[in-house]
């Protein structure tokens, strides 16, 4: 007889197991031809509470439905363990409830081989590129996304982080600074950034911050990262950008990794040549000069803080977004496709400046997605929503071809736009006056060091 099975999140990617008879199962109903009342149904048997709205069919087959919902009302039962899904496989016995997470488990490592290949390839030509800005550029961007592979590794016990100063709460608290911290002027890091470079939003002449250029464009502002470079942390900080290269190696086969280095080399040779015609240009220049509009000292922390990573990011998916860079292993189990791995990138950015606007501190950020371009498709958020879900290890949304496409047109309409309003907030101008202005100001600044 066909069953219904579930996949009941009771939080933080743990999910619900029945105890048969000492036995570990999924929830399971018998099947029923209409699933309206399924709700009522599984609270009858359970006792559990089921949100109606996260309800989702994840297979229909001639055997089973496979549901995955969530609940907020579980609490500790000897008839029910929670586990993450690795775990929840080691101690299920019912053969199909077992075959159905195995086949979860396999496209969440097989994401996580994609993630680690392209990081460790943009890891590589960050370390054979000479030129210096870009090779800053690329890092940031590795800490950035690494430090959310790292802490989901570690979190769904997936292996081995080799090092011994990182810790989960480490890695937490560097995650969440890019996913969950919205920068705002009253916190105590930016405060500490403000007065260690001694930025002033409302003073004339002060070379306060320093704007990296690519082909006149602003690309980033050096107050991002001010307090990464500036730490005694550098081990814990490049032990987390080296991580995903050196987990996928312990995660292969000899075999598999031989090959896996050979698909590499092309891409790295490619990806070196395309990052070298592209020259980063640092600037010295006044934050008071910088917004051309009244602004608040929150809105003008957001940018300086947040336009970096934003311009990055698209500066990444030009570079390298514009060609479909894939390639299957030669049994055809891996696929290593950028796109899909960049287009991740994309949406947890999106999601990144949309848990910003719930800070209500950003009144331009509110107005902006208050009036997001027109020609964005419905169906986008939720789709970008099910694609940024994939950074979390615990579980996998399965993305259509035709969501991708859709996925790619609307996010780079998106991100566009945001970055086209955020230009409309500053002014950046190298002209004579900025030349004259900054020669007096390098004067001074060597003067006065003598003179100490």
């Amino acid at each position: 007889m066909k069953q219904v099975i579930f996949l009941i999140d009771v939080g933080n990617a743990k999910f619900l197991i029945d105890n048969v008879n000492n036995k570990y199962k999924l929830p399971s109903l018998e099947y029923q031809k209409d699933i309206k009342n399924i709700n009522d149904d599984f609270f009858k048997k359970y006792n559990i509470t089921i949100k109606e709205q996260s309800l989702e069919i994840l297979k229909d087959t001639d055997n089973y439905i496979l549901i995955k919902a969530h609940t907020d009302n579980f609490t500790k039962n000897k008839k029910y363990k929670c586990e993450i899904l690795k775990e929840a496989y080691e101690i299920i016995t019912d053969q199909l409830h077992k075959s159905i997470l195995l086949d979860i488990i396999c496209n969440i490592f097989f994401e996580t081989i994609n993630d680690s290949f392209w990081l460790g390839i943009i890891l590589t030509v960050e370390d054979k590129l000479k030129d210096y800005q870009m090779k800053n550029i690329l890092s940031s961007f590795l800490l950035f996304y690494s430090s959310i592979f790292c802490q989901e590794i570690v979190q769904y016990k997936l292996g081995k982080i080799v090092n011994q100063k990182l810790t989960n709460k480490m890695l937490k608290k560097m995650r969440n600074s890019y996913l969950k911290d919205c920068p705002l002027y009253d916190s105590k890091n930016i405060k500490k950034i403000i007065d260690e470079m001694g930025i002033d939003f409302d003073k004339e002449g002060i070379f306060d911050i320093v704007l990296s250029l690519a082909n006149d464009e602003l690309i980033d502002i050096n107050s991002r990262n001010w307090s990464i470079n500036k730490s005694n942390n550098f081990e814990i900080y490049n032990g987390i950008i080296v991580s995903p290269r050196k987990w996928i190696k312990n995660q292969l086969s000899k075999e598999l990794n031989d090959s896996i280095e050979e698909l590499r080399n092309y891409f790295i040779e490619e990806f070196i040549e395309r990052f070298r015609k592209i020259k980063i240009v640092p600037k010295s220049y006044s934050t008071k000069k910088l917004f051309s509009i009244d602004l608040s000292y929150n809105e003008k922390v957001y940018i300086l803080q947040r336009i970096g990573l934003i311009k990055t990011i698209k500066l990444i998916d030009d570079i390298l977004g514009n060609d479909k860079f894939a390639i299957k292993t030669d049994d055809n189990d891996i696929c290593l496709d950028f796109n899909v791995f960049f287009i991740k990138i994309k949406a947890t950015l999106i999601e990144m400046i949309w848990n910003d606007s719930k800070s209500n501190n950003i009144p331009f950020l509110e107005e902006m997605l208050n009036n997001l371009p027109s020609e964005l498709d419905t169906q986008f958020f939720i789709i970008n929503r099910k694609c940024r879900d994939n950074i979390h290890y615990g579980f996998y949304n399965s993305i259509k071809n035709n969501e991708y496409e859709l996925l790619e047109k609307n996010q780079n309409i998106y991100i566009n736009y945001i970055i086209n309003e955020l230009n409309k907030k500053i002014v950046y101008v190298f002209d004579r006056r900025y030349n004259i202005n900054i020669k007096i100001a390098n004067f001074l600044y060597k003067f006065f060091n003598k003179k100490q």
